[in-house]
């Protein structure tokens, strides 16, 4: 998975999730072809790129998230 690697670790800005979705969306496509995955197809690439992006129950905040962000966002 070194293609999808260095294509990952070439982007150092995101800042929509739009962005986001179609970086991830070329990252598992390049993945899935260097594993040699059969089944890989358009449709397969767009769910696991729109579930890692869109799918907010795969994420668990900590109550203090916005506060610290707040107070990130005053000194930055």
């Amino acid at each position: 998975m070194e293609k999808a690697s260095v294509h990952i670790n070439k982007i150092l800005l995101v800042e929509n999730e739009e962005q986001e979705f179609f970086m991830l969306k070329k990252f598992y496509g390049i993945a899935l072809d260097e594993i040699n995955y059969s089944k890989a197809n358009n449709e397969i690439i767009e769910l696991l790129a729109r579930d890692n992006v869109y799918n907010d129950e795969k994420f668990l905040f900590f109550d203090d998230v916005e506060s610290s962000l707040k107070k990130l966002k005053e000194n930055f």
